[in-house]
């Protein structure tokens, strides 16, 4: 291709361009870029309940919550997670982590319906 050449980078240039089957992030990169997607994700699901219909009382708030961490939990770290190959299956896991993430996720949900009972009412 004619036009291929002009826009190739030069041999010079190649160092600075990301190669297959390096690295090209440091393990500490990885570690924060994780932490950063993790806190945007649970944002983001934290929002997406926020706008979901909620009952007045408390306790069933609460319930609402805590299903919604069972289902986070169950849609990423049993699910999407092991198919895009971000961790392992919860049966091939680390024994206690899986136990411990869905008790986080968990407490995640309990929290949110707690929070949205904070708000000022109608």
């Amino acid at each position: 291709m004619a036009g291929y050449d002009a826009i190739r980078p030069s041999r010079s240039q190649t160092g600075y361009l990301p190669q297959p089957g390096k690295a090209t992030a440091t393990a500490e990169q990885r570690q924060s870029i994780a932490a950063l997607v993790h806190v945007a994700t649970g944002a983001t699901l934290g929002g997406i309940f926020g706008a979901l219909p909620q009952p007045n009382r408390l306790m069933h708030r609460i319930g609402l919550g805590t299903t919604y961490g069972l289902g986070v939990y169950t849609l990423n770290y049993a699910g999407l997670a092991p198919r895009l190959r971000l961790m392992p299956r919860p049966s091939q896991d680390r024994p206690g982590r899986q136990i411990t993430t869905l008790a986080a996720h968990l407490v995640f949900g309990a929290t949110l319906g707690c929070l949205l009972g904070l708000g000022p009412t109608d």
